[in-house]
């Protein structure tokens, strides 16, 4: 499944800003995830894939 530009808007100055974030200011680490400031979340790959396979599926049913 390819992503569309539009659905994965991530540029090179997201990741900086994320980058920035997470040196300078407070995260919280989960489980399978970090939430940093900004409304970024950082995930594991394989929560990442599972995640991308239950949204191909739901619009599938769609």
């Amino acid at each position: 499944m390819r992503l569309k530009k539009e659905e994965f808007g991530l540029d090179r100055r997201d990741v900086e800003i994320v980058v920035n974030n997470l040196q300078r200011k407070p995260f919280i680490c989960g489980n399978n995830e970090i939430i940093v400031s900004g409304g970024y979340v950082i995930i594991k790959r394989e929560e990442y894939e599972e995640l991308k396979k239950n949204a191909y599926e739901w619009r599938r049913k769609k």
